[in-house]
């Protein structure tokens, strides 16, 4: 029979199995013309913890070919069309680093990356509104010390640069070389 510890132990090491698929792997690093991406997150002593990424290439992670195709009015078609030429990075951290921490981490990225489809849907790109959303979410469905900042950029081609700071430090930003 089992004992209670280990019964512990091991739901630690599935949940930092779980967890461990939430790590962008290179393949999902979006790739832009005349432009390099990269970002990764380390987890504090290799454990789960509140530090995450995510990469959004849109075409590839929204089918946009068939969102363009799919879409309900000629506005939201303009908009889908834009995001072939771009990619997004969500930066978040919860307010600890421990294996809770991640857990609200996951939350947020499933909520993230759900609001993001419908909002590719509804308006043909990521609005400040997802953000409200998911604040509200949390914060009425969280304990009051438990939180997370968020930094969502968005980068064309053109080298033009859109972002949202949901509560992140701006000197958390991340850096953009434009190769020309």
């Amino acid at each position: 029979m089992e004992s209670h510890k280990e019964f512990l132990q091991r739901e630690i090491e599935r949940f930092t199995e779980q967890i461990q698929y939430l790590i962008p792997s290179q393949k999902e690093i979006p790739k832009l013309n005349g432009i390099d991406i990269y970002g990764t997150t380390q987890y504090l002593n290799e454990v789960a913890g509140g530090d995450h990424i995510i990469f959004i290439d849109f075409n590839k992670r929204y089918d946009l070919e068939a969102r363009i195709k799919d879409a309900k009015t000629k506005k939201i078609k303009e908009k889908l069309e834009r995001n072939k030429t771009r990619a997004g990075i969500l930066i978040a951290d919860a307010s600890g680093h421990g294996i809770t921490d991640g857990l609200v981490v996951a939350q947020m990225h499933q909520a993230f990356l759900i609001g993001a489809l419908y909002e590719l849907e509804q308006y043909g790109e990521i609005t400040s509104k997802l953000f409200e959303i998911i604040n509200t979410r949390f914060y009425n469905s969280s304990s009051t010390s438990d939180f997370i900042t968020m930094l969502y950029g968005e980068i064309s081609e053109s080298g033009v640069i859109r972002f949202l700071s949901a509560a992140h430090p701006l000197h958390w930003c991340f850096a953009v070389n434009i190769i020309n």
